[in-house]
């Protein structure tokens, strides 16, 4: 109940709304009449909201535990959009296809199978490399990289934010806090990496800056993947929260990683953009685009509209 107290009366109630299936749905907001009320014209209030599909699935699979495997759990299930599966590999019996993104500690000859079925049913992949991942299994796997020497010798490097990086945001605080957080451990050798990589950051080895990534994202066709060259991500929590007094700097690198990747792109080749919304006199203005099936825009093609109400 809300007790009306002056003339000027003005009041902001939360309140939260089921969502009970996904797409654009239409609310009503009704106050009661009151005694000798002159108008209730203004009484309703009508109000659109697009519900998204429900939370993304992410399943996590390791050959064996790790502590950076806890990190990125606690990471990724501080956002209640995420519903994380971890599984050790051998343990795990799902479909991939069920999975809005796969994140794979370690790429070898016991993880390379779902890494591969990942990339044919156009599963993202975040790949964790370190120790535990084969240089051959990774140059031959069409991730844009290829690393010669030693499989398992690593080199102490740390993160540098490539400047030029425009997938998302990054907060302006993590770039001074890269450079007291300790190194990670990277695979060691001669890095080769495409240039149709987006590099998020490189590595620094001692006081070097190198062209070496660290974490990069990529695409072959319609399969999309990042790549972390290091292990050792669960020091960085620790060393965030020792300075900040909290997780959030690391954690929101992970958190906007796992977004970028788990996105599902607009693959629709005709799209109409609009408001839900118009007023009695405003102009009805609606923007299309229209894609071949290569996605090249058209705009020879003419284009019909028929507009109904709700029945």
């Amino acid at each position: 109940n809300i007790t009306i107290n002056n003339d000027g009366f003005y009041s902001t109630i939360s309140t939260m709304l089921e969502a009970e299936r996904d797409g654009l749905q239409r609310y009503s907001v009704i106050i009661s009449e009151m005694e000798d009320e002159l108008t209730i014209t203004n009484n309703t209030f009508e109000f659109y909201v697009e519900v998204l599909e429900g939370r993304q699935k992410v399943l996590l699979l390791s050959d064996d535990p790790h502590p950076d495997i806890a990190s990125f759990k606690q990471a990724i299930q501080t956002n209640d959009n995420y519903e994380l599966e971890v599984k050790l590999s051998k343990n795990f019996k799902g479909q991939l296809d069920e999975y809005n993104l796969l994140i794979l500690n370690q790429l070898n000859t016991s993880t390379h199978p779902y890494a591969k079925q990942a990339a044919e049913q156009s599963v993202p992949v975040l790949f964790l490399l370190g120790a535990g991942s084969s240089f051959q299994i990774v140059n031959n796997s069409q991730l844009g990289l290829s690393i010669s020497g030693n499989s398992k010798q690593l080199s102490d490097v740390q993160g540098v934010v490539n400047q030029n990086f425009s997938f998302f945001t990054i907060n302006k605080e993590l770039k001074p806090l890269l450079n007291q957080l300790p190194p990670l451990n990277a695979p060691f050798g001669k890095y080769n990496l495409a240039t149709s990589a987006d590099v998020l950051l490189n590595q620094k080895i001692g006081a070097v800056e190198t062209e070496n990534p660290l974490l990069y994202f990529s695409k072959n066709a319609d399969h999309k993947f990042g790549v972390l060259l290091g292990e050792g991500i669960w020091r960085w929590r620790l060393v965030n929260y020792s300075i900040e007094g909290n997780h959030n700097l690391i954690d929101e690198v992970i958190q906007k990683t796992v977004q970028y990747l788990s996105l599902k792109e607009n693959k629709k080749r005709f799209r109409v953009d609009y408001n839900n919304q118009f007023n009695e006199n405003e102009s009805i203005v609606m923007n299309a685009q229209l894609y071949n099936q290569a996605y090249e825009k058209l705009n020879t093609a003419e284009v019909n509209i028929e507009i109904s109400d709700e029945n």
